[in-house]
């Protein structure tokens, strides 16, 4: 690709692997409610917002959760478990690719995340990856919603992130699984790549995209 300089990398479905089903089957048995992703009523549609851009914390979301369900949840564990299926696990190539990367470009992780699922990334690199500085280590910077207190696709977020960063818009190359969050970096001017989850991350990096 011409002139990229810089790259920003979605997390969910980009390097990380994870399946939303999972999520919906274990909170659909667990709250005895319809939970799908796709078609969310709008009150739980604004608690995830709410949630993935810091406006309420774990506990506010965990009770907004169990308040869904007509029965009782005596333990908020078996919610946290729930909400924390979806996150699968890692391709180990993903993270050689990020040091190769770094040698020759500014790289960045921006996220749509919530506090839950950044603390089980942690704990999961420490454990069964043995890393312990996971966005010092592969990114010059990151950017995660719940921190932030903006998230993908409003085109005023890819436009702070340019400005924190000091990123230059058409040199910057934005890659997500989402088709409304690559369109709402174009609207800010960056380059962009729909990333397919089930696609080896590194081969199209290599030999698709030729930026190494």
């Amino acid at each position: 690709m011409p002139d990229i300089k810089n790259i920003v990398f979605d997390f969910g479905g980009v390097l990380l692997q994870i399946d939303y089903r999972l999520t919906t089957q274990r909170l659909r048995e667990l709250l005895d409610v319809t939970f799908d992703f796709q078609h969310l009523p709008q009150p739980a549609l604004q608690l995830l917002k709410d949630y993935e851009t810091g406006r309420i914390g774990t506990e506010s979301f965990l009770w907004a959760l169990q308040h869904m369900s007509a029965g009782d949840i005596p333990d908020p564990r078996l919610l946290i478990d729930a909400w924390n299926a979806m996150l699968i696990g890692w391709n180990r190539s993903n993270f050689e690719l990020l040091r190769s990367l770094r040698e020759k470009y500014q790289v960045y992780l921006l996220s749509n995340t919530n506090a839950l699922h950044l603390e089980w990334v942690y704990q999961d690199l420490k454990i069964n990856h043995q890393i312990d500085e996971f966005d010092s280590q592969f990114f010059t910077q990151t950017f995660y919603s719940h921190l932030i207190g903006m998230r993908k696709p409003d085109t005023s977020t890819y436009q702070n992130v340019a400005k924190i960063a000091g990123l230059e818009p058409s040199k910057t190359l934005f890659i997500d699984d989402l088709a409304p969050n690559t369109e709402g970096a174009a609207r800010a001017g960056w380059q962009t790549y729909l990333h397919d989850p089930s696609d080896d991350l590194p081969s199209i990096i290599k030999d698709h995209l030729g930026l190494l």
